[in-house]
């Protein structure tokens, strides 16, 4: 669960963030609410933001045990700068370690401080008495979503600036960076999230408006970029079984996402047993559509044995194809659905 929360002080404007984690720990055990305190902005007496210099930030942890008296059992005076939503925290799930990334640092420029983007990761342990930092690790530039999965065992960071997802390993309290996943410069990777089956992630690629998917097997994580098109259209397909839709959604609303687009077909697939590839017959509001998948050879063999040419083809998505239709069919509904 994370909460946000606005503290009052005089013309100052503290940012705040926390995050905790109260699943898998045993009851009468420590439970700990890490809360991020960015106190490098004034408040002027027109209401104007004004920065100010750094130095007065401070991670507090709040062990939340007892819920009717919750009690802060450290404080820590480390730079966090919270941009964007509060995703640049996290607790591991044994509730052991917790991780602040910081996204920018706050550099003096023409008699003003400013933003720049930051490399930090914060390594706190919580069983420490009082709670301690035990390692600084660079990760990419503006560390600002974070996802750590089930077993506490594998990291994910969302970096803006270079946009890149940092993966590391983490052991104990030790944090090792054994890989950078990159994308497209200017995508501006924002939050990152692992699937309930640690076999996939999701991130958000905030400037370039997609979601792209990761494969996780233990500590590899890949991505397969988007397909490519030629005469044929070629994409790498990832699927996985989802038990719960409901918490599926609520995690993609998180990152951001809300339907786009929607469609409806009623599929038929055919198959011999000595062929390479298959046939699909889908049958949509906007008609019907034959779909041949298989290798490329198979595939320009297949459509002149049922009498189509290449000018034929159509590698276009369900989503374009619904576009034009629409453009000529204007009573038609916004999904494609019956």
């Amino acid at each position: 669960m994370r909460s946000v929360y606005t503290l009052g002080a005089p013309r100052m404007l503290w940012r705040v963030v926390g995050l905790v984690l109260v699943s898998w720990v045993a009851v009468g055990q420590a439970q700990h609410l890490v809360i991020g305190l960015d106190n490098k902005i004034d408040i002027d007496d027109a209401g104007k933001q004004v920065p100010r210099p750094p130095g007065k930030d401070a991670v507090v942890i709040v062990d939340i045990a007892q819920r009717e008296a919750p009690r802060i059992v450290g404080t820590l005076p480390l730079m966090n700068s919270l941009l964007g939503p509060p995703t640049n925290l996290a607790v591991t799930p044994d509730d052991h370690v917790a991780l602040v990334a910081n996204s920018v640092a706050w550099i003096e420029e023409g008699g003003t401080w400013k933003p720049a983007p930051d490399n930090k990761l914060f390594v706190i342990d919580l069983q420490a008495s009082p709670p301690k930092l035990v390692e600084t690790v660079t990760v990419g530039q503006q560390p600002s979503g974070m996802a750590i999965n089930k077993a506490g065992t594998l990291v994910l960071i969302a970096n803006r600036a270079d946009s890149s997802v940092t993966v590391a390993t983490l052991t104990g309290t030790q944090v090792k960076v054994i890989n950078t996943i990159t994308f497209p410069a200017g995508d501006e990777p924002a939050a990152v999230a692992i699937t309930p089956d640690a076999k996939h992630a999701l991130v958000a690629r905030y400037k370039a408006h997609k979601l792209a998917v990761l494969d996780i097997d233990g500590a590899t994580v890949t991505y397969k970029g988007p397909a490519s098109r030629e005469r044929h259209k070629s994409r790498e397909e990832i699927e996985f079984q989802v038990s719960d839709a409901e918490a599926f959604t609520h995690m993609l609303e998180r990152l951001g996402y809300l339907p786009g687009f929607r469609y409806e077909k009623y599929r038929t697939k055919l198959a011999a047993a000595d062929e390479p590839g298959f046939i699909t017959i889908d049958e949509t509001p906007m008609g019907t559509f034959l779909e041949l998948e298989g290798p490329a050879d198979w595939i320009d063999r297949t459509a002149a044995r049922l009498g189509f040419s290449h000018a034929d083809y159509l590698t276009s998505s369900y989503a374009s194809l619904y576009r034009e239709y629409r453009s000529t069919n204007r009573d038609a509904p916004a999904d494609m659905i019956f």
